[in-house]
């Protein structure tokens, strides 16, 4: 148990930086799995294809394929900024 004022701060941040991690991580892993499902839309011709067709045999339907999009982008919030430039001494 803290006892300080700067150890109970600590604490408080901590759990918020928790939290906001686990959010982008459970948002990442849905689009991940979202997108993944719609490559294998895109590929389930060629994936259940028997035989297996020959390079430049394969046709793909290129309107179906999904956009790769941030949602959370860090360089538009602005707080990458404080990673990209050197520190000054």
């Amino acid at each position: 148990m803290a006892h300080s004022l700067s150890a109970k701060k600590r604490i408080r941040q901590t759990a918020k930086r928790r939290a906001r991690n686990r959010a982008r991580k459970e948002t990442v892993k849905a689009d991940v799995k979202t997108f993944l499902s719609q490559m294998h839309a895109v590929l389930r011709p060629v994936l259940e294809a028997n035989p297996v067709p020959e390079r430049g045999e394969i046709e793909l339907d290129c309107s179906i394929v999904p956009k790769i999009e941030l949602i959370y982008d860090p360089f538009e919030t602005g707080e990458a900024e404080r990673y990209d430039k050197p520190e000054r001494f």
